[in-house]
């Protein structure tokens, strides 16, 4: 997309040298297990600053509060289309 860049980490372990090494925008979650811990990571290497974190994919089709338990914006089960709407 035009204006946007996108990067993608693996697991948890990539994701803190990369927001130590740059700014973003915007950071998508999309796996239940250690997103609670992965979001904790995020959180506190941005000092309160930063990214809204909203959590992604079909996992959370059954698990609506997940996100908001765990302090991530919001959840979205189609990616495409929450791509497409935050991008709009």
């Amino acid at each position: 997309m035009a204006g946007h860049t996108v990067e993608v980490a693996q697991d948890g372990t990539e994701v803190s040298p990369m927001l130590a090494a740059k700014s973003f925008d915007l950071v998508l979650m999309d796996t239940l297990p250690s997103v609670a811990d992965l979001v904790r990571v995020v959180r506190s290497k941005l000092n309160g600053r930063g990214p809204k974190i909203v959590l992604g994919g079909s996992a959370y089709r059954l698990a609506t509060r997940f996100a908001h338990e765990v302090g991530a914006a919001d959840s979205f089960t189609d990616l495409r289309r929450t791509l497409a709407m935050l991008c709009a």
